[in-house]
């Protein structure tokens, strides 16, 4: 068991109280980093808060479009609606509707059709 157990580390004992002497003069550096990092970092909040208020006012600025978009979209789809159940309500019950609405989806077949040899 003993030979499992690590060996002192001398070295290390000995150049501790000199990395603690080191850690302590940098302290002044790292702590003026670190107020700049705070001062940065609330710099950058600011930019944000103000980008989202443009972002804010650009979309209230598209939401009056948007709903007329909306409107006008829902419109053009419940009168596509009725145009086609009209059609089909044509198409059941005129006799021959189907065959004319055809003639006229193609003349000019039926201009080849209607035309003598």
């Amino acid at each position: 068991m003993a030979d499992r157990r690590p060996g002192l580390d001398v070295a290390g004992l000995v150049g501790w109280p000199i990395a603690i002497l080191n850690e302590i003069a940098a302290l002044p550096e790292t702590l003026k980093s670190a107020r700049l990092l705070v001062t940065d970092l609330g710099r950058l909040a600011d930019h944000l808060a103000d980008v989202a208020d443009q972002v804010e006012r650009q979309i209230d600025n598209l939401v009056g479009p948007m709903t007329r978009t909306v409107g006008q979209v829902d419109s053009i789809e419940a009168s596509v609606t009725e145009l086609r159940n009209t059609l089909f309500g044509i198409l059941k019950r005129v006799p021959g509707a189907r065959k004319s609405l055809l003639d006229l989806a193609n003349p000019g077949q039926r201009a080849q059709l209607e035309s003598p040899p």
